[in-house]
């Protein structure tokens, strides 16, 4: 039978190391065979949707993917010990097994049972009951895990260009540097459309992430080509502009005649190819 979370979260890897989501930070890595056994010694067969998630993407904290919730192996410890606190909190206990996948900055966890197939709804649970919803902090958060991954992805398209406008003191040596990140963002959008466009999947969740993918890339494509095209006219004439200087430096460091003809000729055939742009 055919893995298609394995192709899902595959496709899902591409996509962000496409966009370099995450790449600033501790980067896309996945598990260890050894690294998912010794969560399953503990905690017996994991659903196969998680286990893939784990493989392809599931080691580091992804920051930015997932909005600051930490769902990675590496803080797997912290993670089911800060669980066990809001379950003792909340006076629950649970009777099927269960699994603490994420926690968002101290204040909420998700967690997964391991008796609902391959790919389970997710639970969401905060620290303290809530008063105003008589008593019920516990609730479903998705239909399944891939449909929180996808949720996952749908608002990292949306948040992460808000993070090129932060700049460092060293990146403010180059005035156009937040021009180029979203420069650089949009051609990486065009890469994923042409992904999409040259391999046609039957997978239905890969069809659902790219139809997320689509629903954000499709409404502002054409403004995306737009500013690269100005962008890339813009860069093209400070090119040949620099050139240009670079000649005239040249030909006033040497006074042969027939060199400076030959300068002449290279600066008008350079300034009719700016013209043409």
């Amino acid at each position: 039978m055919n893995n298609i979370y394995k192709d899902f979260f595959t496709t899902l890897n591409e996509y962000l190391i496409t966009l370099e989501i995450d790449k600033k930070h501790k980067g896309i890595e996945g598990c260890s065979t050894q690294e998912i056994e010794s969560i399953e010694k503990r905690k017996g067969n994991l659903p196969i949707a998680y286990k893939e998630y784990l493989k392809s993407i599931g080691k580091k904290f992804l920051f930015e993917f997932m909005d600051a919730e930490d769902m990675a192996f590496d803080d797997l410890d912290y993670i089911e010990q800060f669980g066990k606190g809001i379950f003792e909190t909340n006076k629950l206990k649970m009777e099927r097994p269960f699994m603490v996948i994420s926690e968002r900055r101290n204040d909420y966890i998700t967690f997964i049972y391991l008796d609902e197939g391959d790919n389970p709804k997710t639970w969401i649970m905060s620290e303290y009951w809530d008063e105003e919803e008589k008593g019920e902090n516990l609730e479903i958060r998705t239909d399944s895990f891939t449909d929180l991954i996808l949720s996952f992805f749908q608002q990292s398209l949306i948040n992460f260009p808000f993070t090129f406008n932060w700049v460092t003191e060293e990146d403010k040596k180059d005035k156009d540097v937040v021009k180029k990140r979203y420069m650089n963002w949009f051609r990486n959008l065009q890469s994923i459309e042409e992904k999409i466009n040259s391999n046609s999947s039957n997978n239905t969740l890969v069809k659902q992430l790219n139809s997320k993918f689509l629903e954000y890339y499709l409404p502002s494509k054409n403004t995306i080509i737009e500013e690269l095209n100005s962008f890339n006219k813009t860069n093209y004439k400070k090119t040949i502009s620099n050139k240009i200087q670079y000649i005239d430096n040249l030909s006033q460091q040497n006074p042969n005649k027939n060199e400076n003809k030959i300068v002449k000729w290279i600066k008008k055939y350079l300034f009719n190819s700016t013209q043409q742009q």
